[in-house]
């Protein structure tokens, strides 16, 4: 059996060596397996690099998460500031919320829907260098006649590019056009 072995290695070897050896091909063969080999290199080179960047990012966020986050704020305007950004990621009427803030406690006033307005509460409460939250918000059950809740509800706090520029072609024309774009 080992001789076997032995005597198809043999022919294998002598066959490749053959194929990469051929005067004719051979050299363009070569070329090619180390095109491939160099082409292989670095996949695996940027590979690795996406991988360590990922694991460093991941690491990165965990410890901030560890730390608390991001720090208190310096300011009650700066406090202010990032309070208006999360109201754009947590709710559909952002402009319709009022908020002031005056030595870390907010107050809110305005209009919201029902369905958004503990998911509010407790994103502001959670965040760094608030002490109190004044919940004066009148809620809603749906927007119904309310002119701060009426018009598209935006996702994330931006319009979509569909609605969006269907909305400027009708302020632009003074009609809707018949494709919405």
């Amino acid at each position: 059996m080992g001789r076997l072995v032995h005597c198809l290695t043999s022919a294998l070897v002598g066959a490749v060596a053959m194929y990469y050896l051929d005067p004719d091909m051979g050299r363009r063969r070569r070329a090619l397996a180390c095109d491939q080999m160099e082409s292989k290199r670095r996949h695996a080179n940027r590979y690795a690099r996406k991988v360590s960047k990922r694991a460093s990012n991941r690491l990165h966020g965990l410890t901030a998460k560890v730390r608390g986050g991001m720090p208190a704020p310096e300011s009650d305007r700066q406090l202010e500031e990032r309070l208006r950004a999360r109201l754009g990621h947590v709710i559909s009427h952002p402009r319709a919320v009022e908020l002031v803030v005056n030595q870390g406690e907010v107050a809110l006033t305005g209009h919201i829907l029902t369905a958004e307005h503990s998911r509010l509460l407790g994103e502001i409460s959670r965040m760094a260098g608030v002490k109190a939250v004044d919940d004066r918000l009148q809620t809603h059950e749906e927007a119904g006649t309310i002119p701060q809740l009426q018009g598209q509800p935006h996702a994330g706090g931006r319009p979509s590019s569909a609605t969006s520029s269907a909305s400027a072609q009708q302020d632009l024309s003074g009609t809707a056009s018949p494709t919405g774009v």
